[in-house]
């Protein structure tokens, strides 16, 4: 009996890391941090990408040879805070909640309470209030077009008004 053959070959092979510990899951590591700063000059109320997309350590097309052998994609994006509101404005005003791109080039819906479409779930919402110290709102975002390459935001005009996030430490699985 012959044996399963994955196809690809050695010239085209590339190492990553797997978690064989919760059931496979196959890692998609960022290359850095989303620097905690201030990113928009006069911004005011007016929404607005990250200017550069998020920096990944594989490739798109090693990313996407990952996403096509996988079913199920999850990731945590923390969005740190220092005057930014990132999802829930005091109570139940959503006007500023942050909209996600994704690897495939799909984008969230935005400052709205609920991600259509999305599976993303709000499990920490430390950034509420404009605050003059760090905090940091947790999403849980379980979908197949992970990894986060970027963020919208429009609570980030004040010169005083930073954001980032430690995407090392929070990277994509597939498996």
């Amino acid at each position: 009996m012959d044996k399963p053959r994955w196809g690809g070959s050695t010239d085209n092979a590339f190492e990553v890391h797997c978690d064989m510990s919760g059931g496979g899951w196959t890692k998609i590591p960022y290359a850095n941090d989303l620097v905690d700063k201030h990113y928009f000059n006069n911004a005011g109320d007016a929404w607005r990408w990250v200017q550069t997309d998020f920096s990944l350590a594989l490739t798109n097309t090693q990313i996407n040879a990952i996403r096509a052998v996988s079913s199920e994609g999850r990731q945590r994006y923390v969005g740190l805070c220092d005057g930014v509101i990132t999802y829930n404005f005091g109570t139940s005003n959503y006007s500023d909640a942050f909209g996600f791109r994704f690897h495939t080039g799909d984008e969230t819906v935005f400052g709205q309470q609920n991600y259509t479409g999305t599976n993303i779930t709000v499990v920490e919402d430390g950034c509420k209030i404009n605050r003059t110290y760090s905090l940091n709102t947790v999403f849980e975002i379980n979908d197949m077009r992970v990894p986060i390459v970027n963020v919208k935001s429009k609570d980030s005009g004040n010169s005083s008004e930073t954001f980032g996030s430690p995407l090392t430490n929070n990277p994509a699985w597939f498996r």
